[in-house]
This record gives C-alpha cells, structure tokens and sequence, in this order.
C-alpha cells in the first residue's frame, strides 16, 4: 500500500470505491463521476490509498464547510481497513488549512465514534438533519411589528448577497449564486428566497430550493431550507422563525411533501424553534474535532 495525490483518472475506480463504502447509510444516494469529480474539485486536498497494482483502497479530502474544515474519509471494507484509514488520516492532516480538522461519522455507528476518537477526534456535539411534513398544517407564525415579509426579487440579488454575508460575518455567498441555484436545481427561482424587510432594507432571508438529488433517486417532493441569516442588529424578534414558516408554506403550495433542514446542536436557540415548529430528527451525526499543533499551510499558535 501505498499514499499518492488524486488524478483525474481515478475517478470511475473513486465511484466504485464510494458507492460500495456507502451503500445502505443514511439517505444513500450512488455517486455519479460527475457528481464525485465537482466534490474533488472543490477539495484543498485529495490523497488516495493504493494497493501494488494501483488500484484505490481509500480515499481522503478535505473540504470547507459551514461547521469547519471538514475531513472525508472513504476506505474499502476489509481486515486492513482501520490500517488504511490511519496512514491516509496522518497522510492529509499536513494539508489542513486551519488549525483543526472535523470528522463527521453516524451517531449510531459507535465503533467508528471509537476509531476516529482513538486517533485524537473529540466530541464537539451532532449534526442533525431535521424534516417537517408538509402534509400537516403550518404552524401560524407572524412578522414582529416594523418588519415585511416576502418574495426576493431577482433584481435585489446584490443586496441579498451583501446582507447573508454581512450576516455570517463573511464570504457565505458570491454574486451570481441565483442563477447557480436555478440551474442546480430547477424550478427554484429568485421568489424561493423568503426575505425580512425593515425601514426599506434586507435584513433576513431563509432560502427555500427543491431537494433535487434525493427526488430524483427516491422518486420523492421534498424541498430543503438553507440556514436563516439574520443582521446582528435584529437577531432575537422571531425572524427566523417567521421566514421558515413563510419558506414551508411557499413550498406546500409548490406541492411538496417535506422539508428538510440541518442543524448544529451547539445553536440551542436554533434547534429549539425548528423543533418548537414541527420538525423532528431524522438522522444525527457526531462532530469529531481534532485541532491540530502542526500544518503546513495555517498560522501556528504559540
């Protein structure tokens, strides 16, 4: 065995590699080249484990999300698979760009909680996906006094772009990000976007789009809401509970069946009102965080 850099060409091996690693999880969905490959493309990192005659036993990536710099480990099952699994975990942590790395793995699986903490991964709480059944009636939420609920226009893009990041105090999204999103995942259209207005201004949006993916490959109507970005300033009046309420009623009359939403465990307030509104947990998994004394690519800490 042996540790060298993803190629383009290893990818129709990565597909086997992924889809036999995760058939019969969560929400299974194959992975097609194309999807794969727009992962990869988006990693900082990708290394593969490959056994003498080149074929991939493993795979790791590192990407950036919401919750951290995340780490992706896929290995084929086997009796080498723990020993594959920690020669690419010490292999990609050099890679890091940020002083930790997260591991995400199934909050049932506590064999693999095991394995990842043995190897310095700590509990930093759950991911949950949580759904809402749009076959029973919305709950009756409504906007505080001086707040106006509705539709985004698609000529106030530049305006919502600059509030969300404003709001999460960075570079959450980038001008053009609604047609990305129509052509992601069509029918969505600039008025999926539930936005708050105040004195003239955006200050809260919820983004609602049609969960496209698992649709497809579950023959299902389920839409999906983004995380509610709110302005610092009018955090705490109810906004976001008044935006999904708005975002589940919208997709209800688009036909939809379900919503689906994630959220960390650690954002009480946030876990608390989507469970206040109805929704319940589908699936949970443990965040596993390792910060890290020595990367090549962050700032050290003294």
């Amino acid at each position: 065995m042996k540790v060298r850099p993803y190629q383009g060409t290893d990818l129709s091996g990565l597909v086997a590699l992924w889809n036999e690693a995760f058939r019969g999880r969560y929400e299974f969905i194959p992975r097609t080249e194309a999807r794969l490959r727009k992962s990869l493309e988006g990693a900082s990192i990708a290394l593969l484990a490959v056994d003498d005659e080149d074929n991939p036993i493993g795979l790791v990536f590192l990407r950036r999300e919401w919750y951290g710099e995340e780490l992706v480990l896929v290995v084929r099952s086997g009796p080498r698979r723990w020993e594959v699994e920690e020669e690419l975990l010490h292999a990609v942590e050099p890679y890091a760009q940020t002083g930790e790395l997260v591991v995400l793995v199934d909050a049932e699986n506590s064999k693999r909680v095991s394995l990842v903490s043995a190897h310095g991964y700590r509990d930093d709480g759950s991911l949950y996906h949580m759904l809402f059944e749009l076959t029973r009636p919305c709950p009756e939420v409504r906007a505080p006094p001086g707040y106006f609920l509705r539709n985004l226009k698609s000529e106030e893009e530049e305006k919502f772009v600059r509030m969300v990041n404003a709001a999460y105090g960075g570079e959450r999204l980038q001008p053009g990000v609604l047609a990305r999103w129509r052509e992601e995942a069509p029918p969505f259209q600039p008025g999926w976007v539930q936005v708050a207005e105040h004195r003239g201004e955006l200050v809260a949006a919820v983004v609602a789009r049609p969960d496209i993916e698992f649709n497809r490959h579950y023959r299902a109507r389920r839409g999906y809401l983004g995380p509610a970005a709110t302005l610092v300033d009018h955090r705490g009046r109810g906004l976001a509970k008044a935006l999904t309420v708005r975002a589940l009623i919208f997709l209800k009359s688009k036909g939809y069946e379900s919503a689906s939403l994630y959220t960390w465990s650690g954002n009480t307030a946030a876990v608390a009102a989507v469970r206040g509104l109805g929704f319940r947990t589908a699936h949970e998994w443990k965040i596993l965080r390792k910060r890290l004394r020595d990367c090549r690519n962050y700032e050290r800490q003294s």
